[in-house]
């Protein structure tokens, strides 16, 4: 989610991520994984987006925007991850968590 400062490990740390900035353009596929990521293992639409993305991991900063707005309500796929199915913490800081995504097997 672009609008918690995940985006950033593009620009700190040079990691391809799937959003760069607060203003990017979706693709479907990253329109899907927004949508979607939390329910990987039961949404093969979201499995195709990750394999089409490469994407392996996902990185949550909590519900804390940078921006002081709620833009939550449009990433639901970044909801909750802790508690989804098949997201295994590998790293933590603070609020910050790395998963790595076993959902799609």
């Amino acid at each position: 989610m672009p609008y918690n400062g995940s985006s950033l490990a593009y620009a700190l740390e040079n990691v391809d991520t799937t959003t760069t900035h607060i203003l990017y353009v979706g693709t479907p596929d990253i329109t899907e994984l927004n949508q979607g990521l939390r329910d990987a293992e039961t949404r093969p639409s979201v499995c195709h987006a990750m394999a089409d993305m490469n994407v392996h991991y996902a990185l949550d900063f909590g519900p804390v925007e940078v921006n002081r707005w709620n833009y939550r309500a449009f990433y639901p796929g970044f909801a909750d991850l802790n508690t989804a199915p098949g997201f295994v913490p590998i790293a933590s800081s603070g609020h910050a968590v790395l998963y790595r995504i076993d959902a799609c097997g």
